[in-house]
């Protein structure tokens, strides 16, 4: 009900605009219909002509679309590279995500010298994710009320997410929701079952993403967390 007020609040104040901009003698850009016209939309399979798609903060493309069966001759993702199988497993190129290891112990580097590959990767830790529900200290939220006072637009049927995904476990420690989390080949390795989770960040290092533009395919992994081609 609150969102359909808040759609009729635009609603009501676009159409004054547009009622002020007539009054006023604005013109408003005729070129818009022209470019509409113009558009491929009416050459698409669907009268779908755009898809957004939310993605959370730190996460990667391929946390989302890792199997997602792409148009015949795109390489977009882990299983249309060959990396992952459909099922998750590894695929024929599985080696080219192996993460290699970096060393520099003198003068700061964004691309150290190379030493051979990861045996297993370092196993991604729960950092300071909160570990238990708390209406005090969220998210997540103890209860559903402290939930819905927080958040008046989450409809009322979804504010349970709010109140899931607390890790349970130490701060800083080996996150066990993950399977096989202190030893994982150096592959891409699921999150699946995860979705709601608090997790700690994979990628949320500045001078690591400047590093890969650097480097570009020499994938240097520097510290105790994931990069963002591995988990999803």
């Amino acid at each position: 009900m609150q969102g359909n007020k808040q759609v009729r609040r635009v609603i009501s104040a676009c159409v004054a605009s547009i009622f002020a901009f007539s009054t006023l003698g604005i013109a408003v850009p005729a070129h818009a219909d022209s470019d509409h016209a113009k558009d491929d939309g009416a050459n698409t399979a669907t009268p779908i002509k755009h898809v957004i798609i939310i993605v959370g903060e730190n996460r990667s493309y391929d946390h989302l679309f890792a199997t997602y069966a792409p148009k015949k001759g795109s390489t977009v993702n882990l299983l249309s590279e060959g990396i992952v199988n459909a099922d998750g497993s590894a695929g024929p190129n599985v080696g080219l995500a192996a993460q290699m290891r970096g060393e520099d112990l003198t003068t700061f580097s964004i691309s150290p010298d190379i030493k051979g590959s990861y045996k297993t990767l370092p196993p991604p830790t729960t950092g300071f994710v909160h570990q238990s529900p708390s209406d005090t200290n969220p998210p997540p939220f103890a209860t559903i009320e402290a939930a819905g006072a927080a958040d008046h637009d989450v409809p009322e049927n979804d504010l349970v997410e709010l109140t899931t995904g607390a890790t349970g476990l130490p701060f800083k420690a080996p996150d066990t929701r993950i399977p096989n989390a202190e030893n994982l080949p150096n592959q891409p390795f699921e999150l699946t079952g995860l979705y709601d989770a608090y997790m700690n960040s994979p990628v949320h290092r500045f001078f690591q993403s400047w590093q890969v533009i650097d480097v570009q395919r020499e994938r240097v992994h520097e510290g105790p967390d994931i990069t963002g081609n591995l988990g999803w």
